[in-house]
């Protein structure tokens, strides 16, 4: 595989030459006026600065598949930018693509309203519905009605549903190649070069954004000069050893929770509290006691945690604690996010069992005994779970990647401790959750010197915040209502307090309790002494990543900011020792 310039940061770079694009508009029906946030939990930019398109694109194109003659032959995709502020038709154009696979682009609102103010409106940012989701022709078994939220499985799918989606889908769309990552990545290939400016452009990809911008890799389109990767779920050109699927994510989350576990060694609070037995050996025998006694006190209730809480259990002392954390867990889960209704559910079922699982399926047994064999698993419920160490896309196919690539000119750019998602997750300031991020001032200086990796100024991976496992007090008061996360007494007017704060009352009551409460401990060994690790972990930094993602993008600060900027993610800590690596790891080639 060839490319120009690279970066990884559990993401990547790449430069090459850039050509004018030629410009058509047959097949284009806009720029009209719209709002930067499609929905009004995103944010409100107070006005219509984007401008948006629906691109007719063929439903097959050549060499992918062939269309019958009975079906329609095209399909639609939902294009949005925020235009440069002077002289758009010369300006650069950065690309921002989401992850999924399934999800459409509203999560990428944000980022590029920031992207667009943070580099004073001189660029064009774009983003896409990629086929098969949001605005675009969305897969979808209409005819069968699956998927909807009152059929057996709701928004999955039930094994008894799957031969009449199936037959409905080959119906109106014969050939599913048609939705392909391939498919989907010619899309913007094919836009960029017949309907942008021509001018030197940047594509950012996030999650399994990275795969398909992987793809664009693979088409070269001339009018891209760098390429940014940031969270990769791809390890494309590796030996199969080192490939990435999806059928060994349990194995992949379980390594990097080892990793995380590892981690308390090096935090004398949490060190203090493991001296006869290291954590991971504590959880590792409250597991086994879990399996050997699933009836006892504990274990019931957290094999219940996603069931009626109504009967009141046992007062042992972290029942109360227990219990409120499993309420507003669910609560959480159950959170009504308005992207939901522009995923497409059959498109992430088509792209993992047909692109990213392993040829031959391996059996069950051995994806049970991968899933009961880690000590840390995403639990088979969270399909988006952000951690320190991230599980989700482990930063060591973010090497494989980096080294399958020809040239020299890429970077791989490593934190050791950020969350999936670098623009939204590395906060330089953690008390403040519109803080500029690392991630993005990282891209902001990428795309400032147009793509030339000597021009990255990755100050700011040195200047983020130091490693701790001590949980912010609105994350211990939300889900834990405690004043000690250790052996706190549960307390129900805590939790109050936040969701109050959060409804626009109670802030000040909120900040002066916080300072009055200096005794709050860690996250993650919180959940351990309470009988719960993996999950609370996950939901305290689900929840912060949320946050951080969805609000107030529009009305962040950007007095602070630099010239240059890049990206990053996550790095191994090593889990035979509680020593960390280095700070980020930088790898060249000309």
């Amino acid at each position: 595989m060839q490319l120009y310039h690279a970066v990884l940061l559990v993401s990547m770079f790449a430069q090459a030459s850039a050509l004018s694009a030629s410009s058509s508009s047959n097949d284009l029906n806009g720029w009209y006026p719209c709002s930067d946030f499609t929905f009004a939990d995103e944010g409100s930019s107070g006005g219509q600065d984007a401008e948006c398109a629906v691109y007719t694109a063929p439903l097959c194109y050549p060499g992918i598949c062939e269309t019958a003659k009975s079906i329609d032959s095209t399909v639609d995709i939902f294009v949005k930018r925020v235009p440069a502020v002077s002289d758009p038709e010369s300006a650069t154009n950065v690309w921002l693509m989401q992850g999924g696979p399934g999800a459409s682009s509203t999560a990428m609102e944000s980022a590029m309203v920031e992207l667009h103010t943070r580099l004073d409106g001189a660029v064009n940012v774009y983003t896409m519905d990629h086929r098969g989701t949001g605005r675009s022709t969305l897969l979808d078994c209409v005819a069968a009605q699956v998927t909807t939220t009152g059929s057996p499985w709701g928004s999955s799918i039930k094994s008894s549903e799957v031969p009449a989606c199936a037959q409905a889908l080959e119906k109106k769309y014969w050939n599913l190649s048609s939705f392909s990552m391939t498919s989907a990545a010619t899309d913007m290939t094919t836009f960029i070069s017949n309907y942008s400016n021509g001018a030197n452009t940047i594509v950012y990809g996030v999650s399994y954004g990275t795969a398909l911008v992987e793809r664009v890799i693979h088409l070269d389109p001339p009018e891209v000069t760098g390429y940014v990767l940031d969270g990769v779920a791809t390890s494309s050109g590796a030996s199969a050893d080192k490939f990435e699927y999806f059928s060994t994510w349990d194995s992949d989350f379980g390594d990097v929770g080892d990793a995380f576990l590892a981690l308390c060694a090096t935090q004398s609070e949490c060190n203090s509290r493991f001296q006869t037995n290291t954590l991971p050996i504590t959880l590792q025998s409250l597991l086994t006691n879990f399996d050997s006694k699933p009836k006892s006190t504990c274990a019931a209730l957290v094999s219940s945690a996603n069931g009626d809480q109504s009967s009141e259990p046992p007062s042992y002392i972290d029942i109360g604690v227990l219990t409120h954390f499993f309420a507003y867990l669910n609560k959480f889960q159950d959170f009504a996010d308005e992207d939901n209704a522009f995923e497409s559910t059959l498109l992430y079922y088509l792209i993992v069992f047909s692109e990213m699982w392993e040829r031959p399926e391996p059996p069950i047994s051995e994806m049970l005994a991968r899933f009961t064999s880690t000590r840390v698993s995403n639990g088979g419920t969270y399909a988006d779970i952000p951690r320190k160490q991230d599980p989700q896309t482990p930063h060591k196919y973010a090497e494989y990647l980096l080294d399958a690539l020809d040239g020299d000119k890429k970077e791989l750019i490593t934190f050791e401790f950020a969350t999936h998602g670098t623009l939204w997750t590395t906060p330089l300031d953690e008390s403040d959750e519109n803080s500029e991020t690392c991630g993005m001032k990282l891209l902001v200086s990428y795309v400032s010197s147009g793509g030339d990796l000597d021009g990255l100024d990755k100050t700011c991976v040195d200047n983020m915040p130091v490693f701790s496992l001590t949980p912010s007090i609105t994350y211990q008061y939300y889900f834990l209502s405690t004043n000690n996360a250790y052996d706190g007494v549960y307390n129900a007017s805590l939790a109050a307090l936040v969701t109050s704060s959060s409804s626009g009352s109670g802030t000040n009551t909120l900040t002066k309790t916080a300072k009055e409460n200096e005794t709050y401990k860690t996250v993650f060994i919180v959940f351990l002494v309470l009988f719960v690790v993996s999950s609370t972990i996950a939901v305290f930094f689900t929840y912060r990543w949320y946050q951080l993602k969805h609000h107030k993008a529009a009305n962040r600060d950007t007095d602070d900011l630099t010239d240059n900027i890049s990206i990053s993610t996550p790095a191994e800590v090593a889990s035979s020792s509680p020593e960390l690596v280095s700070p980020f790891s930088t790898h060249r080639v000309s």
